[in-house]
């Protein structure tokens, strides 16, 4: 987060000459940027960085979190999880039941034409699914994999319990299907559970038959990711998968990007306060947000803030009214972040990253910036796509180019 202060005219001007699209509004323009919990840039200290590392030195950097299983390098997130959907050779059309995945994830899923189906989830506030239905769907038959998120969005970054992946393995092994994990942040998922950080996420990881990680998330990176499982057969496809895509961490130029990888572990494993500071960071947030009126969805938990949107504000596939909403958020609390669709509609998700925490003063213009655009909703700009106003990555991901 930088900490940008201009006024709410400056704002708009700035918003007209990036055509009103906020994600090309430069980061030093924006006060509080949290859009993502992904680092810009490696947020290692300098004492605790080094030069050239193996791949096997990054895997015993993760050690302490991946016990024993194989593990396949690779550059992002989404890679991973093309890589691990492909190496697990699934017969076609797969079935694979979810309580919520992650667009990319479904994009890996729908590249073997998978046929997803929900799972029921055990509370109102839980990630948790209901293992007696899960047990019910694998005993009729038919189900490959069983595919559940650590610290979901979709359901408001609320954790997985240990005792739940346990079962679910169980179930899986009773049937013949396969559990396989998205851990895009494991640590944070442990930490909500108000247990031990590492020793907890790594015994969820332990029940899976498979799982990817998004380093981005946890790990002071901006790139890398992890495919790991048991199974050695599975991670030599994986990393041959990763050879022929281009997308393999293990010959990624420049070589630091890998010594970053290795001391992004050693450092975030080591200190998991980290991920206990962050946790915290987002509660306060939340409480002094509800102190101002707001409304945040309950509990809060692992990484972000979700403050619930009434869904007319923004139609189902409409971008250009999502684009409007965000711009009004960047010009009246000078702060960037994301919508995020849960099973409970529309949200808007003040991600944190690990990068510290928020002084009294800081942490009050954070919250009655978000407080004034949360009472001034009516007056956003109602935008209109135009041509090149979707050319960024981020869109081309959501297909909507």
């Amino acid at each position: 987060m930088s900490r940008a202060s201009t006024s709410e005219s400056d704002r708009r001007a700035c918003l007209a000459e990036a055509g009103h699209n906020f994600l090309r509004v430069p980061s030093d323009r924006v006060g509080f940027e949290l859009f993502s919990d992904v680092p810009s840039r490696v947020l290692v200290p300098d004492g605790d960085r080094g030069r050239e590392a193996d791949p096997d030195e990054i895997y015993a950097a993760f050690a302490p979190l991946t016990g024993d299983a194989k593990l396949a390098l690779a550059t992002k997130g989404r890679a991973a999880e093309i890589a691990l959907v492909d190496a697990l050779e699934l017969d076609g059309p797969p079935v694979v039941v979810t309580h919520g995945l992650f667009s990319t994830t479904q994009a890996a899923l729908a590249r073997r034409a998978a046929v997803i189906e929900d799972l029921a989830l055990a509370g109102p506030a839980t990630s948790d699914v209901d293992v007696a239905a899960l047990e019910a769907r694998l005993a009729k038959g038919g189900v490959h994999l069983v595919y559940l998120e650590v610290a979901n969005n979709a359901v408001f970054g609320w954790p997985l319990a240990e005792a739940t992946v346990a079962r679910a393995r169980e179930a899986c092994d009773r049937h013949g299907a396969k559990l396989v994990l998205d851990a895009a942040r494991p640590l944070a998922n442990a930490a909500a559970l108000g247990e031990d950080v590492v020793e907890t996420a790594r015994k969820i990881l332990g029940h899976a038959h498979a799982f990817t990680i998004s380093c981005a998330k946890e790990f002071l990176v901006p790139t890398g990711s992890i495919v790991g499982s048991t199974d050695a057969a599975l991670i030599g496809r994986a990393r041959m998968l990763l050879f022929k895509a281009g997308t393999s961490m293990s010959l990624i130029d420049p070589p630091q990007h890998r010594a970053d990888l290795r001391d992004g572990a050693r450092y975030s494993l080591g200190h998991p306060q980290l991920i206990r500071d962050r946790l915290a960071l987002v509660r306060r947030v939340a409480a002094a947000l509800v102190e101002c009126g707001v409304e945040v969805v309950q509990p809060v938990t692992a990484h972000a803030v979700y403050l619930p949107l009434a869904p007319a504000l923004l139609p189902a596939g409409d971008i250009a009214a999502m684009l409007g909403l965000l711009a009004h958020l960047y010009a009246i609390a000078n702060v960037r972040a994301q919508v995020t669709g849960t099973k409970r509609g529309p949200a808007l998700r003040l991600a944190f990253p690990l990068c510290g925490p928020l002084d009294d003063t800081e942490l009050g213009t954070l919250v009655t910036g978000v407080a004034a655009f949360m009472s001034r909703l009516d007056e956003r700009v109602k935008l209109r796509a135009v041509p090149g106003q979707f050319d960024v990555p981020y869109f081309h991901l959501l297909e909507i180019v």
